[in-house]
């Protein structure tokens, strides 16, 4: 008898994890489950840290006449801006492998809608409306690849020309380094201006009640 009490105490303690385990592993499934809307988000937040720091850099270029020191501080801000831009849009960023995510899904998506198109054609309008999606996706990808470029480009061309700026100082010409970090600012706003592109593409791409 006291076996028996012991077994079905075992069996009593062991049975909530039953149920709890495979709860667990579906909400995980559905935290994970990559969206159009989590995309959008992680590129407006992009978007608007290196914004930002768009707005702190042009301020510490305001100043950047004043002294050497100003000026190494606004080209050193001017730098980490560049560094930032380019790590947001790295390929091992979260913004890449959302959107890696979202073209896997929707191809598979697209393929189940012309596999059962072949058969039953009102199934032909789903199959175009993924493909629509899909087609958005990639030129996001492009403009993605894009700002990639141009911003290891900037970034290059910033060291690059580091010390040439810094040497104006040294001869007293203030104007000229000025006119070097302007042109360097004006490469960063570029790229300020094509992360709003990206933020608008997203906002293409997520649509009230499209499917996802």
């Amino acid at each position: 008898m006291l076996k028996t009490t012991i077994v079905l105490v075992t069996i009593l303690q062991a049975t909530p994890h039953v149920s709890v385990i495979p709860v667990q592993a579906v909400r995980q499934a559905q935290q994970a489950e990559p969206t159009p809307l989590a995309m959008m988000e992680s590129i407006t937040r992009m978007a608007a840290t290196f914004k930002k720091t768009m707005d702190e850099t042009q301020a510490a270029l305001g100043e950047s006449l004043q002294s050497q020191e100003r000026g190494t501080a606004a080209l050193n801000g001017m730098l980490a801006a560049a560094r930032e831009a380019s790590d947001l849009v790295s390929e091992r960023g979260e913004i890449w492998r959302q959107l890696d995510q979202l073209l896997t899904l929707w191809q598979k998506h697209q393929r189940e809608m012309e596999e059962k198109a072949t058969s039953d054609s009102t199934y032909r309008d789903q199959a175009d409306a993924w493909g629509a999606r899909i087609r958005q996706a990639n030129e996001l990808r492009n403009q993605i690849l894009r700002e990639r470029g141009r911003t290891l480009a900037t970034l290059d061309g910033i060291e690059a020309d580091r010390e040439r700026i810094l040497s104006w100082y040294k001869i007293g010409d203030a104007d000229r380094a000025l006119s070097g970090l302007r042109k360097i600012g004006s490469e960063l706003s570029e790229i300020n201006k094509q992360m709003d592109v990206m933020v608008a593409t997203a906002k293409r791409i997520q649509q009230p009640g499209a499917a996802n």
